[in-house]
């Protein structure tokens, strides 16, 4: 089979190879899939540039959401058949013609539902879902801040705040991203270009300050999303887009950027501070990884999650692929298809 390894840490021109591989053998509890499309997650452009901390040894093959046919599978697997159309999770490898998922990371999909729409599922709103119906609750009329509102987990997480009622306030970078957001229900999109943000939220809210602030940029963005959280704020950090593009030493002062909290501090604002790291959570809890996988895509077949796909690119696209991702222009999912 044909995988595209990253061979060395750079720029997308010039880390990836395509190479000519042995098939994947599978266990008891795993299955193979013919891939048919690959999501590209801003994760894989921090593992490209070296920035990812699980990200495995080089010369590596990444990609974590796949769709395609069931090749084969483990004597343990009774939720797919061999020729069924599935979504996958994968631990790295999704790119290449086959890939291996566990049985709880797999689920069978409708013959007609869009790769790009099932993979935003599964990367984007099961890591929307873990962050907003897991771990905290959201409540009609709290005041939410999504940031990179626009992207993959953001449009996931702008649906999730609308179900509940909430008053959503989110960034993005381009008058286009906003006018998107405005069409989504966005009630304050904010040009993080032209307007720092903590100044338009406290001119809006005052000092009522934010229930809730989803935060996938990190360094000074973080701190002032922290600023303004309430009494009983909650701040989920899954995320830390802004390291990109940093040498060394800038990539030190983007770690200064965090501040410094007590958690005595924690306790006496009644602030709390949660941070997702979503592969491991989903390694370490595979039944969790399987009830949000099937909890999505019931939402999903009931029309109230609704992904966004931007474009799709071929096999040996990849390079651009990722500098389309990297150029933070696009809306909603980005996939490979096969």
């Amino acid at each position: 089979m044909k995988a595209i390894y990253i061979a060395s840490n750079g720029s997308a021109k010039d880390s990836f190879e395509i190479r000519d591989v042995a098939i994947p053998t599978i266990s008891d509890d795993e299955v193979l899939i013919k891939v048919s499309a690959f999501g590209i997650n801003y994760a894989d452009v921090l593992c490209r540039l070296g920035l990812y901390p699980q990200c495995p040894p080089l010369p590596a093959v990444i990609g974590y959401d796949v769709v395609g046919t069931i090749e084969s599978i483990g004597k343990n697997v009774k939720n797919l058949n061999i020729g069924d159309r599935a979504m996958a999770l994968t631990t790295f490898g999704g790119y290449a013609e086959f890939a291996v998922a566990n049985k709880g990371s797999a689920v069978k999909i409708d013959d007609h539902a869009p790769a790009g729409e099932a993979l935003a599922l599964g990367a984007q709103y099961c890591t929307a879902y873990y962050c907003a119906e897991e771990l905290i609750r959201l409540r009609k009329d709290d005041h939410v801040l999504i940031h990179a509102a626009a992207g993959g987990v953001g449009i996931a997480l702008v649906q999730i705040a609308k179900m509940h009622g909430c008053k959503i306030f989110g960034t993005a970078g381009s008058a286009k991203k906003l006018e998107f957001l405005e069409s989504i229900g966005v009630d304050h999109p904010i040009n993080y270009k032209e307007s720092d943000f903590e100044d338009v939220i406290i001119d809006i809210v005052g000092k009522r300050g934010l229930d809730v602030v989803f935060d996938s940029i990190g360094g000074e963005t973080f701190r002032k999303g922290y600023s303004l959280l309430c009494s009983g704020g909650r701040i989920v950090l899954f995320g830390s887009a802004e390291i990109t593009g940093r040498n060394k030493t800038e990539q030190l002062e983007f770690s200064k950027d965090y501040g410094s909290i007590h958690p005595a501090q924690l306790m006496m604002a009644s602030k709390a501070i949660i941070g997702v790291f979503i592969l491991t959570v989903f390694q370490d809890k595979p039944k969790l990884a399987t009830e949000i996988l099937q909890t999505v895509f019931k939402l999903y077949t009931e029309g109230k999650f609704k992904p966004v796909v931007d474009r799709s690119f071929s096999f040996d696209q990849i390079a651009e692929a990722h500098i389309y991702l990297e150029s933070r222009k696009s809306i909603g999912k980005v996939l490979v298809e096969i």
